[in-house]
Formats: structure tokens, C-alpha cells, sequence
């Protein structure tokens, strides 16, 4: 059993178990025929339609779990409430990008020259802001929304 994450974009995000190994997900996102449960199924057919000859999806393996976004963002089958969600700050996109590179909340706070109670204020709103209660699931939401990309930091040594 694998754990998938499906962020089809906005604020949904789906949880399952899937009998597949992660290596056979990885594959079929890769090979561009792995499709979501409905209603996101529809969604992402539709989009391969519209993408002839273009990767639709992206996945990435984290433990035994697969984390599955699409490259450009789905419609919500459900329909759209036509507001958009307030912007991040500049600081909070500086917060969440340290995240996505798996800083700690000490590391964040030296890195931006704060406190590390500012940090945890920041950290705070950025769970509220994606709707989630947990630093993996801010990152996973901001990566399927385009705000943050895994990276990692180069590791040089400040005592030079």
C-alpha cells in the first residue's frame, strides 16, 4: 500500500491508499497515465486533451508516500466561487520557501535575521492561509499552487 496526496489545486487535496508500490505510481504519472478518483478524473483526461504531447502531471516519492500535482492547475469540478484567496507577503513567501527546503524554525529565524516567536507567527498564517493544520501540507498546497519549489540549500559553511 502506498499513501497518495493529490493536490489538484485551490484548496482541495485528496488523501488515499492506493495497492500500487510508489515505484509504479511514479511510473504512470511519468508515462502520463495515472488518473486521480472522481471527480478528478474527468479534470485531468480533459487536460491531457488540451496538452497533446505535454506532461500534465508531476509526482514526487517522500518516504512511502507519493505526492501527485498537476503542472498547470485543474478546474475545480465542483465549480469555482470566482474570489481569489489574499495574497502572501513577502515574508511569508521567504518563510515558506525555507520550509520547502526543510529549514528549521531556528535556521528560518537566523537565515531572515527574526526572532524565531516571528517565525512561528508566520508559519502560523501560512497554515491558515492553505487552510491546514500541518508544515508538510502548507508546502505540499504551496507547491500545487506555484508559490514554492523544493531546492536544496547549498551547504556552505559560515566559519570561512
Amino acid at each position: 500500500m502506498t499513501r497518495v496526496l493529490f493536490l489538484p489545486g485551490g484548496q482541495a487535496l485528496l488523501i488515499f491508499d492506493s495497492p500500487l508500490t510508489t515505484d509504479q505510481i511514479l511510473g504512470a504519472v511519468y508515462n502520463d497515465t495515472w488518473l486521480p478518483p472522481p471527480p478528478y478524473d474527468d479534470a485531468v483526461t480533459q487536460a491531457r486533451r488540451q496538452a497533446v504531447g505535454r506532461v500534465t502531471l508531476r509526482a514526487v516519492s517522500a518516504g512511502e508516500a507519493v505526492v501527485i500535482t498537476p503542472v498547470r492547475p485543474l478546474p475545480d469540478p465542483a465549480g469555482s466561487s470566482g474570489t481569489e484567496p489574499p495574497r502572501l507577503t513577502d515574508r511569508q513567501l521567504e518563510v515558506l520557501q525555507l520550509m520547502a527546503e526543510g529549514l528549521s524554525t531556528k535556521q528560518m529565524a537566523e537565515a531572515l535575521g527574526i526572532s524565531q516567536r516571528s517565525i512561528y507567527d508566520h508559519v502560523a498564517h501560512l497554515k491558515a492561509h492553505f487552510k491546514t493544520g500541518s508544515r508538510a501540507e502548507v508546502i505540499s498546497r504551496a507547491m500545487a499552487q506555484g508559490y514554492c519549489a523544493i531546492r536544496e540549500r547549498s551547504s556552505v559553511s559560515s566559519k570561512q
